[in-house]
């Protein structure tokens, strides 16, 4: 259980953006009934001046070892500085498929910090946001906001499961409530089943609780889960193509909802299921995304210009790194893709597809 709190400068907290703003904060974290002073005040702030433009919708982060083997991650939304969100690593947090070591804030700072869109994998969606109501320091120059969180030690595939449902639990829940919160441990949580060596999330028994939210696709992220019950509930979606990829899933029941569109055909060969009672028609292949220049044969590339709208339905596109996973449209939903020529001198462009 680690307990961290985080102060922000009170003229920061209202918009200001960074370099100007938003930039003077700093982080104290220590195991429960540890004493604050153990690994001292650490600063947040990054030094993005002269380091070139930030591009407005990404995040600033900062990784911090709070004891051995445990790391957390603090992300600030950088054109909303008041917006802060943590990860916690049961090991070190990788970047890039290496442990990064914790980089002296004072120091010069690296490319990978400055420039927040390179840095593949990481975004707030899922982690646990912590606002900072919790109070003002003496004389109300900072605000500060506590939060206590259980780490899985040594087990981030555990910690990967904890942040997926709990990027799940208000979507599910809907008007119903269910108890998993960060500051409590995974096997407390209701209708959460945990098995294997080391534990990881194996059965999801949410029947008849009274849900009435929908089912995302990070369902599909819980890779060892076996059983997976939903039924008997007012949930209201598609059915992800995602829990089609689940390969050890030996029972998945969904009836009694208000599901729509189409089951992933995957789902009809698990043992036990109650899919002949969902009144859904098994999805058709994927389509494929490609530009007027591809093929079936070659890859999505940054010059192939594409540019098309499309809504509804499974999708997957071919990149230099192969195929992407399947994702899926809800009806009425459109999205439109394009890929743009680099254009290095434009700060508004993409730097690439």
């Amino acid at each position: 259980m680690i307990e961290l709190r985080l102060w922000q400068h009170a003229d920061d907290a209202r918009g200001a953006r960074p370099p100007t703003g938003g930039g003077d904060i700093w982080i104290s974290a220590r195991p429960v009934d540890g004493r604050w002073d153990a690994l001292g005040t650490i600063a947040f702030p990054l030094d993005l001046k002269g380091g070139g433009p930030v591009r407005h919708g990404f995040h600033l982060y900062r990784d911090i070892a709070i004891a051995e083997g445990v790391e957390i991650r603090v992300w600030q939304r950088y054109t909303a500085p008041e917006l802060f969100y943590v990860r916690v690593c049961g090991t070190p947090c990788l970047k890039f498929g290496v442990p990064l070591a914790e980089i002296d804030p004072r120091g010069e700072v690296p490319w990978w910090e400055r420039w927040s869109w390179q840095k593949p994998g990481w975004t707030p969606l899922g982690m646990i946001p912590l606002l900072l109501d919790d109070g003002y320091s003496p004389g109300g120059q900072y605000r500060y906001g506590d939060l206590t969180v259980a780490v899985p030690l040594g087990n981030p595939g555990l910690a990967a499961d904890r942040e997926h449902l709990l990027a799940l639990r208000d979507a599910l829940a809907g008007t119903a409530m269910l108890n998993w919160s960060a500051d409590s441990v995974t096997a407390e949580w209701e209708g959460v089943t945990l098995a294997g060596t080391p534990p990881r999330v194996t059965g999801l028994d949410l029947s008849n609780r009274g849900l009435t939210g929908s089912v995302w696709g990070w369902l599909g992220n819980l890779s060892e889960l076996a059983v997976l019950r939903l039924d008997g509930n007012r949930l209201t979606s598609i059915v992800p193509s995602k829990l089609g990829a689940l390969t050890n899933l030996t029972h998945v029941y969904l009836a009694g909802n208000a599901l729509e569109g189409c089951l992933p055909p995957p789902l009809r060969t698990v043992a036990q299921h109650d899919l002949d009672r969902v009144d859904l028609p098994d999805c058709d292949p994927p389509i494929r995304l490609a530009g007027p220049r591809s093929s079936d044969e070659t890859s999505l590339g940054a010059f192939d210009h594409l540019d098309l709208r499309t809504s509804g339905g499974s999708y997957y596109w071919r990149s230099r790194l192969g195929p992407s996973p399947v994702f899926d449209l809800p009806p009425g939903i459109e999205m439109r893709v394009v890929t743009l020529r680099p254009a290095y001198e434009d700060e508004a462009s993409l730097e690439g597809p």
